[in-house]
C-alpha cells in the first residue's frame, strides 16, 4: 500500500527491513558461504594497498604542506580546490582512488596532516559541522 507521506513510507520500509533482515542474511550466507579470501590473500592485498599509498605520497609529498608534519600515519591527501569528499565517494575502493591520483600525476592534490586538513575544511566551509567553531 503506497504512502502519500514520504516519512511514513520510510518508517514502514525501515520496520519491514528490520523484520525480514535475518531471513535475507540466512539466504545470502547459504548462497555465498563464508569469507572466500585466505589469510595469504589478505596479506597480499594489504601489502599492495600500502605500496600504492607509498607511491602516491612519493608523488604528492611526505610532508604536510602547511605545518611540515611528517609522520605518515597522520598524513592525508587533500584536494587543492576542495570537493574531495564527493570524489572519494565516487570510487569503489581506496586503491582505485590512489590509482586515479597516480594517473593524474598528482595534479590538484597536496599532502596535509589530519589537523591541517580539518582546519582547512572548516576555513573553507566544507566541514560537516552545522555551526561554526567559537
Amino acid at each position: 500500500m503506497p504512502y502519500v507521506d514520504p516519512e511514513k513510507a520510510r518508517e514502514y520500509r525501515r520496520r519491514w527491513d528490520q523484520k525480514h533482515r535475518a531471513e535475507y542474511q540466512r539466504k545470502y550466507r547459504a548462497l555465498h558461504g563464508p569469507e572466500k579470501r585466505s589469510e595469504a590473500q589478505k596479506e597480499r592485498d594489504t601489502a599492495r594497498y600500502w605500496a600504492l599509498r607509498a607511491r602516491v605520497f612519493d608523488l604528492v609529498g611526505r610532508i604536510c604542506a602547511r605545518c611540515g608534519f611528517s609522520d605518515e600515519r597522520a598524513l592525508q591527501i587533500d584536494h587543492l580546490n576542495g570537493g574531495g569528499r564527493a570524489e572519494i565517494r565516487s570510487f569503489t575502493s581506496a586503491e582505485a582512488y590512489y590509482r586515479a591520483i597516480l594517473d593524474r600525476a598528482g595534479a590538484g592534490y597536496q599532502t596535509l596532516c589530519a589537523n591541517c586538513n580539518s582546519i582547512k575544511r572548516v576555513e573553507n566551509g566544507e566541514s560537516l559541522r552545522k555551526r561554526p567553531l567559537p
